[in-house]
């Protein structure tokens, strides 16, 4: 009788190992990379949320890609966790950002409102785009190691998705309370968005990793407009006004409740290069403004990685040799 291959999570629970590098044929990216972490100089990349700002984060990736600097372990928190993914997924950059523009640009994954009883929106388109795009992968099966953070409510403490359904760990890292439905597990914990504890993720990155940290923050501070609030009209009032494409001032006045109690900007410190787009006039519900907040996060990107005695170089490129990788300078 044949027997089933292990898993991912199998071997690594029967080595006791702490790390996993998966070795799938692409012999120089692998080896490459293999390289970086045992010399220190792998790079980490870390996401924050931020709702629609969150599409800068595209712009980021193709200038970083374009200035020949690999990404060695990436994270996110809320919709930086899913574009996190889909360079996790390996996706190069014009599939990321057709993914994400079918997904939230052509169609509007908050759309189907529900009278409130636990959340403004049904969530099941959510669920079905996460599904179009990630299907059955495993986070612990993905080429790179990954991680998405969600908020615990019943503990209140951050949990840190590293392994099970990619798909699953993101629905829960985007449920903002309020506004989708949170996630139920099995172990009766209630999962919520991540930001609710930490936006910015960077000290998650350094428990896993060892080496350089670019971060991305697109959050912004004080994040919302009184007059959004004065004399506010009825629902469809709004619809008729503003159509259902839209999201009412409530999706903005939930995701500033549930955030209130957190610095957006904790952990920008922590970053070895930071990278935070002045992405001004964008509110997080800006959804349709897709390509002026990709191109914002581009320029934000070649500007921080052109300024002098920044901390990383253009990767050195040895044939027949480990050492290709970016480098890492002393600060000054």
């Amino acid at each position: 009788m044949d027997r089933k291959a292990a898993t991912t999570n199998e071997w690594t629970s029967a080595t006791e190992a702490t790390r996993l590098f998966h070795w799938r044929g692409v012999e120089d990216e692998d080896a490459a990379r293999l390289a970086r972490v045992i010399a220190g100089r792998s790079i980490g990349l870390i996401l924050s949320g931020g709702a629609s700002r969150a599409y800068a984060h595209l712009g980021v990736i193709r200038a970083i890609r374009e200035a020949g600097l690999p990404f060695d372990v990436i994270g996110g928190c809320s919709m930086g966790a899913v574009i996190a993914a889909c360079l996790a997924m390996g996706w190069d950059d014009d599939e990321m950002e057709l993914r994400i523009r079918k997904a939230f640009v052509e169609s509007n994954p908050l759309g189907d409102y529900v009278l409130p009883v636990v959340s403004l929106v049904k969530g099941r388109r959510v669920r079905d785009r996460l599904h179009e795009n990630f299907g059955d992968t495993l986070i612990e099966d993905l080429g790179m190691p990954f991680f998405a953070v969600s908020a615990d409510l019943v503990s209140g403490t951050l949990r840190v998705h590293r392994s099970g359904s990619l798909a699953h760990a993101l629905r829960a890292s985007i449920s903002l309370p309020g506004v989708l439905p949170p996630v139920v597990e099995p172990d009766g914990s209630l999962l919520v968005d991540g930001a609710v504890i930490r936006n910015f993720p960077v000290e998650v990155l350094k428990q896993i990793h060892r080496g350089p940290i670019i971060g991305v923050d697109v959050a912004e501070r004080g994040s919302i407009d009184p007059e959004d609030f004065r004399n506010p009209p009825g629902f469809f009032g709004w619809v008729a006004a503003h159509g259902i494409q839209t999201p009412p001032p409530i999706a903005t006045l939930l995701m500033r409740a549930a955030t209130f109690g957190t610095d957006p900007w904790e952990g920008r410190s922590g970053a070895d290069l930071l990278i935070a787009p002045e992405l001004t006039g964008v509110d997080m519900s800006n959804w349709k403004r897709f390509d002026d907040v990709v191109a914002m996060g581009y320029e934000a990107a070649v500007a921080a990685l052109q300024r002098p005695h920044g901390l990383f170089q253009e990767p050195a490129r040895e044939t027949g040799s480990f050492a290709s990788g970016a480098t890492l300078e002393a600060a000054d």
